[in-house]
């Protein structure tokens, strides 16, 4: 009869641990990209439900013409939250107006989003009336724009929806 062998050996713990650490090491990258577009998908979220709201304006607030907000810029945006009663609730409305990819932190009162840069009544159906600031989803990724109809593309910065919504909106 042999002698019972009790626990691992050192070798044995060692190329457990060199295994671990390898999956490790192939599976965080992935994970930050996860994590990444969990928050560009949270970020085009806030466009659209922005943009919900501002279709409740129309019929609420509007008018018999059903207008949207006058403001231009962010300031479309924070108009939502200045109604009787307020479209977007004000405790909630910090983190409906911030980007959850940007590393900024925005300013009490602020919106991280892009509005129109004109009256927005004047756009017509497949206008982008917001989007992300320049920048906000890392340098040259682009980002998130939303269009009058409420549907939202996540955009690169280099796509045609994202150069136009440069030139239709603005912080």
């Amino acid at each position: 009869m042999g002698t019972q062998r009790k626990g691992f050996t050192l070798v044995e713990l060692l190329i457990v641990i060199v295994i671990i650490g390898i999956l490790a090491g192939l599976l965080i990258p992935a994970v930050v990209v996860v994590l990444h577009k969990v928050k560009v998908a949270k970020c085009g979220a806030n466009l659209r439900s922005l943009m919900q709201s501002a279709a409740v304006y129309r019929s609420m607030h509007g008018g018999r013409d059903m207008r949207l907000p006058r403001e231009q810029g962010g300031a479309f945006w924070l108009k939502l939250s200045q109604t009787n009663p307020p479209l977007v609730h004000p405790v909630k409305m910090a983190a409906l107006y911030s980007c959850p990819v940007s590393t900024t932190d925005p300013a009490p009162g602020a919106c991280e989003y892009r509005g129109p840069a004109a009256d927005a009544n004047g756009f017509e159906g497949g206008d982008p009336v917001g989007a992300d600031l320049s920048g906000a989803h890392g340098p040259g990724r682009g980002g998130n724009v939303v269009f009058l109809e409420g549907h939202v593309h996540e955009c690169e910065e280099s796509s045609l929806e994202w150069q136009e919504a440069g030139t239709k909106t603005r912080p």
